[in-house]
């Protein structure tokens, strides 16, 4: 079927309802036909679903056209009416008006057609309003060689343009149309010659906002607003025009680009939030930027590549990364524009080259202007001012020219940096440059500048030149700064001539390694003319410098340098050199004599080599080191000064082969945080020969110090390193207080009355040295000091260690033949560690008065005692080695009271010995093969001896002797391998709980001689006999594990009482004893009573008898009381013979 409903020839009619299937065209109208076609459903047609030819008119309304070639088709100049109605899927275009036709299309619904949603071309002019173009997989709207007015209507998703305007025939108006979501291209393309009014329009979610595209193309884009998720707003290119104006751009990426010779014209839009704002590129040519508003843009306001030549006028451009940006050859006209606020103003770089003049560059948090690279420009007639920089030239800036500006309260006025092309560089001239809050100029990192008669005044610098920069200034005038007119640093090294330089602190100072050439140049009215400093380099020989009225003689500062040879420095009102902050120069065979203050002051880090000088008759001190001065000062002869050498202030330096002799108070001095290097001087016949006070350090090597009322004197936490000196017949050697500290090591001390006396706080380190023939080594009255590797040899006392709160630490010395190795007394508290002890003749370590020591990992040797704690003194004994000692440990006096902790005790007479109400604990100590005994607890001593292993005590030796009212505790000890473990006699009274007594070849427990006590949860096992008690023995037995064959022997009178306990054993009463055994449960051998025995058996549990034997058996005149027992299991339960008697009372 060609076409199922065909209306021709004016025919009216109402088509209403019909469903059309599968036909070559559903519905065609011809030739002036006006019909009313509605609610009729158009699908699968070959060509057109309906099409409207020929003049013809129609209203058509709420018909659904779908999946034809064409929806419906407006051809041959018809005029239609389309309203509700539904055209999607179709193979090539939804609605296609071409051939001059017109008509009204309103509130339609166009998805998914293949080529386009709505195609207009030859000539036609629709009126289209409000309709819904959408995911048509090409275009949109296609408007090919036609006009029409496109109001209202939302194009979204098509994936290649929501709008195509094309061919120079176009000319459509575009009015309040929402175009969104456009997928692989531009939302709105005009191209090809195109023309049109494009007003207020709503640009979002897509590439590309609007692409201008070909010769002729010139749209006009009028308030129209670029919303979110565009990558771009608009993109003009290939020779094409256009104005685009009053527009608003927010949060894109990039707003404009401008290429391929583009010559557009934006005027008053408003960009906010983007990347870019215009990017001008390859040639574009007259495209004019006028009267803009560009706010907050990430990378550049508007940027200017690829050599285009647009006009940049009267536009506000703030707060964005760059402001403009020029490079790749771009030579834009930039004039009358306001850039504020942005750290980069201006940027020209890579053969950018643009002219700006009468602009204001003003607030850039970096720069103002930067030129970059081979970046140029001719700048004129403008202001740069508020920002960080006002102008930058990094590189070359080849030929920028700088005129008739003004540069003004900048943190810095004009930098200039990383010039390799020294010969080429930018100009400035005839400018004014003021008002910088650091410096009006500077030059740095390689930097070179030419400044011609410019003006710089009123900031703290003039100019600046630093880190190799450099430069050439020629008839400036540069006056009133603050600090400096002209600085030179770092290597810099500017060609300065013929300029006037006045009115400030300082004319010019060369510092920090700065050269440069100074000519001709005119310094007036300025505080310091020339200062030399921080690596300023003159040579200055023979000069007399002398009778400075305020002054010194001669000052270098800052790192100065320089060669001073031969001058006299006298008679200055301060000191005859000053050499400060860095500073190092060279002074030989010169003079300072009779100044007022020093010799030399050297101070502020500075070096310098000071050789072969007198220095002599100064008021103060002859040489006066300070504040980080490193100075060399070497075969000086210093004399008659208040002090030869005075170091303070953290000074250092080397003083070396200088002979220091007959100054007034001291021959050196140091303090406060001194730290120098004193080296083979010679030190004699002074009250103090080194005196070290107020935090000072120092190297003190080599030295002869000799005949000196003290030798050496440190205070107030000085903390020098001494090593290699010879002490020799000085009052004291070396005396330490007031918190001082140092490394004293490898010395000799010989013939002082007190090697090293260590006082208050001080914290010295003592560390190889030796002492030898006089009375005591080191004394040590206070601190915390480290006495190390030393050896103490012939000494009364090799250390004596005092005063409360004392903490020296005492390490791998050596003690030979010393009446006492170390006393600790008076509340001391030493770590005394990895040290060994031999021969003393009285002790090896004596703790007394509140003693406090920490002893670890020392060796006693064959000492007559090893440590003696006594009169209430404590501490900690830990990880020692005592060997072949008469006493090891000997502990005395109510309140001693130490730890002794993981010590290895062997072949000592006696390891421990522990008397007079003393306390303390002994814990996880190894006692081993002690010839009389390991530990000894009598005298009413409260020790508690804790996790120990006694071991190997032999016939002649005892483990354990609890005695004379000893009290304390003795547990969880393992006590195995000896003859006996434990004797407890004369009213020894100790808990003995949860210890493990083994293998004991004679007896684990031996209580005697009315021994007390409590023994309690110990386990006894394979030992010869468990326990005996004799000789009116009172302790008590509870809760023990008695595993032996003979478990108790209880005899001679024996008593206590055994509560509780499991007896695999026998129990033997015998002899008199008379044992209390009450709960306890008795299996295998039972209980034998002989002898005479008695006693008291009583509601104990006796099973598992061993067969032909009796629970209890009663023997030889055994006469025990035997009530309220339990017999389980036992053959006999009782039995009495050989005049065995007793009272038996038993119930069970």
């Amino acid at each position: 079927m060609m076409q199922a409903i065909a209306i021709v020839n004016e025919a009216t009619g109402t088509f209403l309802s019909n469903t059309i299937e599968n036909s070559s065209t559903g519905i065609a109208v011809f030739k002036g036909s006006n019909p009313a076609v509605q609610k009729n459903i158009v699908t699968e047609s070959t060509k057109e679903g309906i099409v409207i030819a020929n003049q013809a008119f129609g209203t058509f309304i709420d018909n659904r056209i779908e999946s034809c070639n064409v929806g419906i088709a407006v051809t041959g100049e018809s005029k239609p009416s389309l309203f509700s109605n539904f055209v999607g899927y179709c193979t090539s275009i939804g609605i296609h008006i071409t051939k001059h036709s017109q008509g009204t299309y309103n509130k339609n619904i166009v998805r998914e057609n293949r080529s386009a949603g709505i195609q207009v071309d030859c000539s036609s002019d629709p009126t289209c309003l409000k309709n819904r173009l959408e995911k048509n997989p090409t275009h949109g709207l296609l408007i090919k060689d036609a006009l029409g007015t496109y109001i209202d209507n939302y194009l979204d998703a098509n994936r290649y343009t929501n709008i195509c305007v094309s061919g120079p025939l176009s000319d459509p108006v575009l009015r309040r149309n929402t175009l969104v979501s456009c997928e692989a291209g531009e939302s709105l393309l005009v191209d090809a010659g195109a023309r049109g009014i494009v007003e207020k329009n709503y640009f979002q979610h897509s590439p590309r906002g609007v692409t201008i595209s070909g010769q002729g193309t010139n749209p006009k884009i009028v308030r129209c607003v670029f919303g979110e998720h565009l990558t771009s707003a608009i993109l003009t290119k290939d020779q094409a025009g256009g104005l685009v104006r009053n527009c608003t751009f927010s949060s894109l990426s990039l707003v404009v680009e401008c290429t391929s010779q583009s010559t557009t014209t934006f005027v008053n839009n408003n960009i906010d939030k983007a990347g870019v704002g215009f990017r001008v590129t390859d040639r574009s040519t007259c495209v004019n930027i006028k009267s803009n508003s560009v706010i907050s843009c990430a990378e550049s306001g508007i940027l200017c590549t690829d050599e285009c030549t647009p006009n940049i006028i009267n536009n506000i451009i703030s707060i964005c990364a760059t402001g403009i940006t020029c490079l790749k050859g771009a030579q834009p006209t930039i004039s009358e524009n306001s850039v504020s606020s942005n750290p980069v103003g201006l940027s020209t770089s890579e053969l950018g080259n643009p002219l700006v003049t009468n602009n204001e560059f003003t607030g850039s948090s970096e720069t103002a202007i930067l030129i970059k690279g081979t970046g140029s420009g001719r700048f004129s007639n403008c202001l740069f001012g508020s920002s960080a920089v006002g102008v930058t030239v990094e590189g070359s800036g080849e030929t920028a020219l700088f005129e008739n500006n003004k540069v003004q309260s900048n943190t810095w006025g004009v930098r200039a940096i990383n010039n390799d092309r020294k010969l080429e560089c930018a100009k400035f001239i005839n400018n004014q440059i003021h008002e910088s809050a650091m410096a009006n100029v500077l030059v740095e990192n390689g930097g070179h500048i030419s400044f011609q008669s410019n003006k710089l005044f009123t900031a703290p610098l003039g100019v600046l030149c630093r880190n190799g920069g450099c430069g050439v200034f020629v008839e400036n005038h540069i006056h009133s700064h603050s600090v400096s007119n002209f600085r030179v640093v770092t290597l810099a090294n500017p060609d300065v001539s013929f300029n006037r330089i006045e009115k400030s602190l300082i004319g010019i100072d060369v510092t920090e390694s700065g050269k440069g050439t100074f000519t001709s140049n005119t310094l007036l009215h300025n505080d310091i003319h020339l200062l030399v400093k921080s690596g300023g380099n003159p040579v200055v020989i023979r000069c007399g410098l002398s009778n400075s009225p305020v002054g010194s003689g001669l000052v270098i500062s800052q790192g100065g340098l320089g060669t001073y040879k031969e001058n006299k420095c006298t008679n200055n009102a301060k000191s005859g050199a000053q050499i400060e902050r860095l500073a190092n120069p060279v002074f030989e065979n010169n003079h300072f004599i009779d100044n007022s203050e020093h010799g030399l002051h050297i101070h502020g880090e500075a070096l310098g080599s000071v050789t072969n000088n007198v220095v002599s008759n100064n008021a103060k001190a002859g040489i006066l080191v300070s504040s980080d001065a490193s100075p060399n000062i070497t075969s000086n002869t210093i004399t008659g000064n208040l002090y030869g050498i005075e170091v303070e202030e953290d000074g250092k330096g080397c003083f070396s082969k200088n002979r220091i002799s007959e100054n007034m108070i001291s021959g050196v001095l140091l303090h406060s945080n001194s730290n120098p290097t004193l080296d083979s001087n010679t030190i004699f016949k002074e009250k103090v020969g080194l005196d070290l006070e107020a935090k000072s350090l120092g190297n003190i090597v080599n030295n002869e110090i000799c005949d000196n009322g003290q030798g050496m004197q440190m205070a107030s936490a000085a903390a020098a390193v001494v090593m290699g000196n010879r002490f020799v017949e000085n009052l004291f050697g070396i005396r330490f207080t007031e918190d001082s500290a140092g490394d004293i090591r490898k010395n000799s001390f010989t013939n002082n009355d007190i090697g090293c006396e260590i006082w208050d706080t001080a914290t010295p380190t003592i560390f190889d040295n030796h002492f030898s023939g006089h009375g005591e080594g080191v004394v040590i009255k206070g601190g915390s000091s480290n006495v190390e590797a030393n050896i103490f040899e012939d000494s009364t006392s090799g250390i004596r260690v005092t005063q409360p709160e004392t903490t020296a630490t005492i390490t791998a010395n050596t003690f030979r033949a010393c009446k006492i190795g170390v006393t600790v007394e008076h509340e001391a508290i030493p770590v005394i560690t990895d040290n060994t002890f031999t021969r003393s003749t009285q002790f090896g370590v004596w703790v007394n008065q509140l003693g406090n020591p920490e002893l670890l990992n020392n060796s006693f040797v064959a000492e007559l005692c090893g440590i003696a704690f006594e009169d209430e003194a404590i501490g900690k004994c830990e990880s020692n080695t005592f060997e072949s000692n008469d006493i090891a440990i000997s502990v005395k006096d109510e309140n001693t009271n130490p730890e002794i902790i993981g010590n290895t005790f062997k072949d000592n007479v006696h390891s421990i010995v522990a008397q007079d109400r003393s306390k303390g604990r002994i814990f996880k100590n190894t006692f081993t093969a002690s010839i009389k005994v390991g530990v000894t607890l009598q005298a009413k001593t409260k020790l508690v001896v804790e996790e120990n292993l006694f071991t190997k005590h032999t016939s002649t030796s005892k483990a354990i002797i609890i005695a004379d009212e000893a009290r304390g505790l003795v547990h969880k000890n393992t006590i195995a391998d000896n003859v006996i473990g434990i004797l407890i006699k004369r009213n020894g009274d100790t808990c003995i709980t949860e210890n493990i007594f083994k293998r004991n070849t004679n007896t684990a427990i031996i209580s005697t001689e009315s021994g007390k006590g409590l023994v309690a949860n110990n386990c006894f096992n394979d030992n010869e006999v468990d326990v005996r008690t004799r000789e009116h023995a009172q302790t008590i037995f509870r809760d023990n594990l008695f595993s032996g064959a003979k478990s108790v022997l209880c005899s001679d009178e024996g008593a206590g009482t055994f509560m509780n306990c499991h007896i695999s054993g026998i129990f033997v009463i015998k002899t008199g004893a008379c044992p209390t055994v009450i709960g306890c449960h008795i299996s295998g051998s039972g209980i034998l009573v002989e002898n005479g025995g008695r006693g008291v058996i009583q509601t104990n549990t006796f099973s598992r008898i061993k067969d032909g034997g009796s629970a209890i058996e009663i023997t030889t005149a055994g006469s025990p009381i035997i009530t309220d027992n339990t017999f389980w299991g036992c053959p006999r339960a009782i039995i009495c013979k050989h005049e065995g008697t007793g009272d038996v009372r038993d119930r069970s």
